[in-house]
């Protein structure tokens, strides 16, 4: 889901925080709305006075996650492909993973594309 503002920062790769995270499956695989549906129910909202996203869906409690590039719940960096590019990314922790798997009835990861990848 999409929210509008009337400005927005730029940063290196476009719109600042635009297309960073990924929802993966168990083998780090990028799960897309056309495999699973429910992905356009959920509602992020990017909150830059208190660097954080804000991920809500109906049912479920709000989560939120740092917009710092390695804040606390960087749990693991690896590799991952974006339209045929491999791309740095590192996995969100457990919380994230464990409401999204819980949102989407399987289990998922919310990884972020680290800030330096360069096409």
């Amino acid at each position: 889901a999409a929210f509008e503002v009337m400005q927005w920062p730029i940063g290196n790769q476009g719109l600042l925080y635009d297309r960073n995270w990924m929802v993966t499956n168990q083998n780090g695989v990028c799960i897309t709305q056309k495999q699973e549906p429910r992905l356009c129910l959920i509602q992020p909202l990017i909150d830059l006075e208190q660097n954080v996203m804000i991920i809500k869906a109906e049912g479920m409690n709000p989560v939120s996650v740092s917009l710092e590039e390695y804040g606390e719940t960087l749990t693991e960096i690896c590799q991952s492909k974006v339209c045929s590019h491999r791309v740095q990314t590192y996995d969100c922790g457990e919380q994230l993973a464990d409401w999204f798997t819980k949102f989407l009835g399987r289990q998922c990861h919310l990884i972020r594309q680290s800030s330096g990848f360069k096409r």
